[in-house]
């Protein structure tokens, strides 16, 4: 029998262990720019690879983070790079199970056309 990445219990402790080390990074409002930048790279990497090895509360929160740095000045490159990455991968990866954007769909819609005015 093929053994798959995603059946190997490492990978889902490493999702976990790596969305451990990033809340803490993207949720704190006194880091240097850099490693919120890293950590949202991160986030990108985590979220468009290993998502299925995240609980869907884990991914939200992800996600949301992502949202609230994009309505941040210093952090909105990164951010809107970040959710770059997430969203293009999806489109790449046309037989693996796609992550959901419902939770911040409708503000992040709002958020990146009011960047457009």
């Amino acid at each position: 029998t093929a053994v798959t990445v995603t059946s190997l219990p490492f990978v889902t402790a490493g999702a976990q262990q790596l969305n451990a080390a990033i809340v803490p990074r993207l949720s704190a409002h006194d880091l240097d720019p850099e490693i919120k930048d890293v950590s949202l790279l991160a986030t990108a990497s985590l979220l468009s690879h290993w998502h299925v090895h995240l609980a869907p509360c884990d991914r939200d929160v992800l996600l949301q983070l992502v949202l609230d740095k994009i309505g941040n000045e210093t952090t909105r490159a990164a951010a809107l790079r970040a959710l770059h990455t997430v969203v293009s991968t999806q489109n790449e990866q046309q037989h693996s199970p796609k992550i959901s954007l419902d939770s911040i769909l409708v503000e992040g819609c709002l958020q990146v056309s009011g960047l457009l005015k």
